[in-house]
């Protein structure tokens, strides 16, 4: 099935993955979503099966919240001073997460962070660092993780109380 949506404000290169994902972690069973210059200003949603009334509120709700727009990375000063403004209670979370298995998850990283990713890792695990120093290493850490991996904390499974995107709309 298709379904046309009018939103308000297409751009020329929308983010359309991204809404593609939301829509499908919203448990909505949607296949594929395109625009067209037959429809300007309107997102067509292909579905696997027809949508319920629920779903298809649902599915406005969500397209008409999303902003469209390309994303760009955002700088690592604002990622890091998101979360120097988390609860101590997040920011446990947080690293509990990012710092779990046997080979810490940051340290997986292949983004253009990964070699900074690296001397942190250091920096956290064997110099020494203690306290205030030792937890603006890890933050740091985290910043550049979430700039490579620009949802890992939207809403989190591990703590859906935090909101810090790695990425920004463009312009």
């Amino acid at each position: 099935m298709r379904y046309f949506l009018t939103v308000s404000s297409l751009p020329a290169n929308p983010n359309s993955p991204a809404l593609l994902s939301q829509l499908q972690a919203a448990g909505l069973p949607v296949t594929d979503l395109q625009t067209s210059g037959a429809y300007p200003g309107q997102v067509i949603v292909v579905s696997s099966i027809d949508l319920t009334a629920a779903q298809l509120t649902q599915m406005g709700s969500i397209v008409s919240a999303f902003d469209l727009r390309p994303r760009v990375p955002r700088p690592l000063y604002a990622i890091y001073n998101d979360l120097v403004a988390l609860t101590t209670t997040q920011q446990a979370n947080i690293w509990a997460d990012i710092s779990s298995g046997t080979i810490p998850k940051y340290l997986l990283d292949a983004g253009h962070n990964t070699a900074a990713l690296v001397v942190l890792d250091w920096a956290v695990r064997s110099s020494g660092a203690t306290g205030a120093s030792l937890t603006a290493a890890k933050f740091r850490a985290v910043a550049m993780y979430v700039q490579d991996n620009p949802t890992y904390l939207v809403a989190p499974t591990f703590d859906a109380t935090i909101n810090v995107s790695g990425d920004m709309p463009e312009g």
